[in-house]
């Protein structure tokens, strides 16, 4: 390794094979950290489980609340949800106003007055708003007070304060209000809703840090109560149209996951991420071919020592031991070098705004790097691979050379 020429193009070897490297974990950190975030995000704003009904209102019943006793569940919010168009400043936005009392756990203050709302942060931004504000809602015409036959609902509300979903489409959409004034534009009674939203009991998930893991576990446990609640429901409908004391138009409820809306993006998410590894691969092998490639220039550089050795009764396995020894310094002098690119791109990727996403085409505004250990293993490994077969490869050919030929090329 004597000479500025063999350590330029040592450390040009390493620093492009931990650019390689860095690029896989940037992209599966990217592919994991827009799948975690947007199901934390829909998590948070929906609630584990949604219940919905296909004839869209439906009462809040003894059975529905029985149903919750035998699986344990005491999280629950009810919500009415309809369409509507904000006006502010001549400047119109379809919206989905919520009437609700409360979050689906309480965390989230949503004690409104008859005249307040809450406005998600994307179309707070756009409008232009202030706290404080004046804003019009209109509704289609409904039954209640303050409508007149087939004309538009207008109601007069003050912006009390801004809700981030942490999901771009919601922050730009919905609009929050007290849930009786939904009741009163449409006539409907204390217990009857379009959505219910809630949790799984506390006391059986476990509290670890939301990681990939975790949140998969979850994701199973949430699967196996929509399971249990949709048969208890799907039960109670029966019983109640066979039964002559019920209306027989009861309707049939739907138990959806937090992730429903989503699940076909999540899904295609997760296609993507292994595709794209897959193929990010052949920048690996390119940077292993500069590995190799080192190797033989060494060898060609130093064949007067290394033959002199040879002569000398050095074997060809020590040789080769010594070029797998050179190998296995690149290797993790790269992997450690692109931990550290890749944490500067996740620093980049929170702070600078240049790198932050359209929401409206991904859902979510900005994101960081989720790379798990096992995604470290399983990059870092898989490169390990490749530079020992492909080097290996070259070195069975150096070691056809003879020893007399390889002193004559050296000393010529």
């Amino acid at each position: 390794m004597k000479g500025k020429s063999c350590f330029r193009f040592a450390f040009g070897v390493v620093i492009g094979l931990a650019f390689s490297i860095a690029v896989i974990l940037c992209t599966v950190g990217i592919m994991d950290g827009f799948d975690l975030a947007l199901k934390n995000g829909l998590k948070n704003s929906n609630g584990d489980l949604i219940i919905t009904a296909k004839d869209n209102f439906f009462h809040l019943d003894k059975n529905i609340t029985n149903a919750f006793e035998d699986l344990g569940v005491t999280e629950y919010t009810a919500i009415i949800q309809k369409e509507a168009f904000l006006v502010y400043n001549s400047s119109s936005k379809g919206v989905l106003v919520k009437g609700i009392d409360k979050s689906v756990d309480n965390s989230l203050n949503y004690s409104l007055s008859n005249k307040e709302v809450m406005i998600g942060e994307e179309l707070f931004k756009i409008l232009n708003l202030n706290i404080g504000d004046e804003i019009l809602l209109v509704f289609a015409s409904g039954p209640g007070e303050g409508s007149s036959g087939n004309t538009p609902s207008l109601y007069t509300f003050k912006v009390k304060g801004v809700i981030k979903h942490g999901i771009y489409i919601k922050d730009l959409r919905f609009v929050y209000v007290n849930k009786s004034v939904l009741q009163q534009i449409f006539n409907l009674k204390d217990d009857e809703v379009n959505i219910l939203s809630l949790n799984i009991p506390s006391s059986v998930i476990h509290t670890k840090k939301q990681t990939e893991q975790s949140l998969t576990e979850h994701m199973a446990l949430v699967e196996e109560y929509q399971q249990r609640l949709q048969l208890l429901l799907n039960q109670a409908s029966i019983s109640n149209n066979n039964n002559s004391n019920y209306n027989n138009n009861t309707p049939h409820l739907r138990v959806s996951p937090f992730w429903k809306e989503f699940q076909y993006l999540i899904e295609a998410v997760r296609v993507e991420k292994f595709i794209i590894s897959f193929i990010l691969q052949l920048i690996v092998i390119i940077s292993v071919f500069n590995v190799m490639a080192f190797i033989i220039y060494l060898n060609e550089k130093q064949a007067q020592e290394i033959f002199l050795l040879q002569a000398l009764g050095m074997s060809k396995k020590k040789l080769t031991r010594i070029w797998i020894t050179l190998v296995f310094i690149i290797w993790p002098t790269s992997s450690l070098l692109a931990i550290i690119f890749t944490n500067f791109f996740d620093f980049a990727l929170r702070n600078l705004k240049v790198l932050k996403m359209p929401g409206e085409i991904y859902n979510l505004t900005q994101l960081s790097l989720e790379i798990s250990l096992s995604n470290y293993c399983m990059v870092f490994s898989l490169a390990l691979l490749w530079i020992l077969l492909i080097v290996l490869i070259g070195l069975k050919k150096i070691r056809k050379e003879s020893i007399l030929k390889g002193l004559r090329k050296g000393f010529s």
